[in-house]
């Protein structure tokens, strides 16, 4: 009985890594400078400032393992959420995403929408993400043509980028006083840039699961090499 118990604990934790193994968490870091901008209440610090020409950094956080995933011989994309849940399901790949202008960061702490998509055929690399309503919310995205884009989003490298290298949209609607059309505050970004890739921390819970695997693992061991040791 112990034997198959300590069976069990074992695979299920071998389970755990496996799936964890598959989950991989990219952190993809744009940084470069904005070509054209305006922000009216001052999410980024002075109100009514012009943003042009000032340095922005846009981190996105996406969990390659959720929402909906597509790959064929030229392109491989993750996408979903609330807004685009009959194509793509109403899981959003992204965990989290930051716009940074001014030493000012503004986040998305739970995307309701994003995709994550590349291309080696168009040598294109896009991150979107927006709130729950795209099609009048907030939004921020970056979208670049590296000189080779790998075929898997997860074999993407830091690599440079020219210009029209996306845009943003932040608190739309009438808080501002604006058309609900319009946004409060907004930019361009263009000029060279950088985008560096790389593996996110697991997360919290990921981390617990697995230690606690460990424990009980541990525990059923111990067990059983006290009831060898209480035979001899």
């Amino acid at each position: 009985m112990k034997h198959r118990f300590i069976a069990l604990v074992a695979a299920a934790f071998v389970a755990l890594l496996s799936s964890a193994a598959h989950a991989v968490i990219l952190e993809a870091t744009y940084t470069g400078t904005i070509s054209q901008g305006f922000d009216q209440p001052g999410l980024f610090g002075v109100a009514n400032k012009d943003l042009a020409g000032d340095a922005y950094t846009a981190r996105y956080v996406f969990n390659t393992a959720l929402g909906h995933h597509y790959n064929d011989s030229t392109q491989d994309y993750v996408a979903g959420g609330t807004y685009t849940a009959v194509d793509y399901g109403p899981i959003s790949p992204f965990l989290s995403a930051t716009l940074t202008i001014g030493g000012v960061t503004r986040s998305f702490a739970t995307p309701g929408n994003g995709t994550a998509f590349t291309s080696a055929t168009y040598s294109e690399v896009i991150e979107t993400v927006c709130d729950s309503n795209c099609a009048d919310g907030n939004y921020i995205r970056n979208s670049q043509s590296p000189t080779a884009a790998p075929v898997l989003i997860t074999d993407l490298m830091p690599f440079t980028f020219g210009p029209n290298a996306g845009d943003f949209a932040l608190a739309r609607s009438g808080n501002c006083g604006l058309t609900d059309q319009s946004p409060c505050a907004w930019g361009f970004f263009d000029g060279s840039g950088t985008v560096q890739i790389a593996l996110a921390a697991p997360e919290p819970a990921g981390w617990a699961a697995m230690l606690a695997g460990l424990g009980v693992l541990g525990a059923g061991l111990r067990a059983r090499r006290r009831d060898r040791l209480a035979a001899q």
